[in-house]
């Protein structure tokens, strides 16, 4: 049986179903804790047919993460990496003097 969200950010994904319009944030709110239930999920009319905006929130074992996911959050810190570390270039570029010894 899939259940509706119990954990401590239920009242944020309320809120936040709310703001984006929801008419009953807390039924437009699933969990799902194993391949069964997300299954239920997204076999029902609610999230094939929705009505309104919908959250699902999937548990997954601490490293049971797909491959795709993986190699996307990799190239996502890769490219933060690459972006901060230009920013870091261009200030210690364009530092201004301090003290009138650096001058």
């Amino acid at each position: 049986m899939v259940t509706q969200s119990k954990g401590p950010y239920t009242a944020r994904k309320k809120a936040m179903l709310e703001f984006f319009g929801a008419k009953n944030a807390r039924a437009s709110t699933r969990e799902a804790r194993t391949k069964k239930e997300l299954n239920e999920v997204l076999a029902s009319a609610e999230y094939q047919h929705p009505t309104s905006i919908q959250v699902l929130e999937v548990f997954m074992e601490t490293m049971d993460v797909p491959w795709r996911l993986s190699t996307q959050i990799d190239l996502i810190s890769k490219r933060n990496a690459a972006a901060q570390k230009k920013q870091d270039e261009q200030s210690a570029s364009t530092k201004v003097p301090t003290s009138p010894e650096s001058l």
